[in-house]
């Protein structure tokens, strides 16, 4: 019995010399989307013409203990169909339609891992990460890879801006791309940018 009592006894000094330190929890940080300063834009290209579209209407929270290059809480950011602009009404309606909105208002990214693709790190020029994670689009969840740029500066931990792309197939969705008089078709690759800033809860 003492020495059930003993073993109990190391286990809770082990939990909450770790999980109660400070110095445990004291690098992971959480932070928000500032969807008034970032940016999604897409590129397409069809039989006729090039064409792009943007949102700026982008929700997403991730935690990270950036000293260690490590994510500490699964990241989710989330686009509204109906955000995505294109400039011209007819063809954002043609999106929508093919996106089918009223059944799946929203597209989901939700991160799995964040890699590091080189030790060093510089404020000025960004340090170059691998995102890997899940995009859901209707029904169908895919898992995609971003290269990214991460600027952060340690004199100025409050903002991390992460700029990166990434190309995407229509056909990977089952997305039909609406075809003009059957003759205007648009290219099943999509060219993915984002431009998004990060602020520090």
């Amino acid at each position: 019995m003492n020495v059930l009592l003993r073993k109990i006894s190391c286990l809770f000094f082990l939990f909450f010399s770790f999980f109660g330190s400070p110095s445990a929890w004291a690098e992971a940080s959480t932070y928000v989307l500032d969807s008034d300063k970032s940016t999604i834009s897409f590129q397409v290209k069809s039989t006729l013409h090039e064409f792009s579209g943007t949102t700026h209407d982008i929700k997403g929270k991730i935690s990270i203990d950036l000293q260690q290059n490590r994510m500490v809480d699964t990241a989710e950011i989330a686009i509204p169909v109906m955000s995505m602009q294109t400039g011209i009404t007819a063809r954002d309606h043609a999106m929508q339609h093919m996106f089918e909105v009223e059944r799946y208002p929203q597209i989901d990214f939700r991160v799995l891992s964040i890699t590091p693709l080189q030790s060093d790190t510089d404020s000025a020029t960004g340090t170059l990460y691998e995102i890997r994670g899940t995009l859901k689009i209707r029904r169908i969840e895919r898992e995609v890879f971003f290269k990214t740029r991460v600027f952060f500066k340690p004199d100025a931990p409050d903002t991390i801006k992460v700029e990166g792309e990434t190309t995407l197939k229509t056909t990977w969705f089952d997305l039909v791309t609406p075809a003009v008089f059957g003759i205007v078709r648009v290219n099943p690759n999509i060219r993915l940018i984002l431009t998004t800033i990060w602020k520090r809860q």
